[in-house]
Formats: C-alpha cells, sequence, structure tokens
C-alpha cells in the first residue's frame, strides 16, 4: 500500500491510499473470465480514443450519441464507458503535459 498526499488550496492534506492485491491460484474459467473482460475493456478504451481524433470535442450530444453506441457495440454498462472515458482523458492530458517538458 502506497500513501500519496495532495494538497487543497487553503485546506490540509488529504491522505490519498492505492491497494493492490495478487491474484493467488484461481480456477481456469475464472482466469479466462478476466483476461475476456480485459480485452474487451481494452478494445473498447482504444476505439473510444479513435472516436475522440475524429470529433473534436467529445460533449453534448455528441457525447450522448457516441456513448449509447459504445454501450451497445460493446454490451458495456455505462460506469465501465465513464471509466474508460475518464482514463484516457488522464493518459491524453499526461502526454500533453510531458510534450511540454520535452
Amino acid at each position: 500500500m502506497s500513501k500519496k498526499t495532495r494538497e487543497k488550496s487553503g485546506t490540509t492534506c488529504e491522505g490519498i491510499y492505492t491497494y493492490q492485491t495478487r491474484l493467488g491460484k484461481l480456477p481456469e474459467a475464472q482466469i479466462t473470465a478476466l483476461n475476456d473482460c480485459a480485452d474487451l475493456l481494452s478494445q473498447a478504451e482504444r476505439k473510444l480514443f479513435a472516436q475522440m481524433q475524429k470529433v473534436d470535442s467529445l460533449s453534448g450530444k455528441v457525447f450522448n450519441q457516441i456513448k449509447s453506441f459504445f454501450l451497445s457495440f460493446f454490451g458495456i454498462l455505462a460506469r465501465h464507458f465513464n471509466s474508460i472515458n475518464f482514463t484516457l482523458k488522464g493518459k491524453v492530458s499526461s502526454y500533453v503535459s510531458n510534450l511540454d517538458r520535452y
């Protein structure tokens, strides 16, 4: 477990905790299911990134259309899509901020 702190302007530090676990010996069926889930969500993330490159901004009506398409096409829940979208925006902003350094 690692502990990180984040300072907010004018407030005290708030602890952020990250938890990690290692899966022991799982039955083959569970391993296959987890791998299939990871493959599906990875494919959805790559497709969403490609869609973000085509569309100037993912907001409003366009975002809702893309979201409903992804939910039906990949068969994922809205919470999965929101997580993928949030993670992808973080990766893109990290890459852009690193470009400024180099």
